[in-house]
């Protein structure tokens, strides 16, 4: 990830912010064309579950580096 060679806990904090907000916006995304069905509701939910992990995972990290 870009954000972890960045010398400083503010700089790594806004890459985060970034890979949340990417997170959020790729999960929409993947809701958006499950609806429009060009990929099976299985595999978005597939999807979505993982790229909820990957926020949790994120928040998570965030809340370590404020410490």
């Amino acid at each position: 990830m870009e954000g972890c060679g960045r010398s400083t806990p503010k700089q790594l904090l806004y890459h985060l912010n970034v890979a949340l907000g990417s997170s959020f916006e790729l999960e929409t995304q993947i809701l958006i064309v499950s609806d429009l069905t060009y990929i099976e509701n299985i595999k978005s939910n597939i999807l979505i579950e993982k790229i909820q992990e990957i926020i949790k995972m994120i928040i998570g990290l965030k809340k370590r580096v404020k410490e």
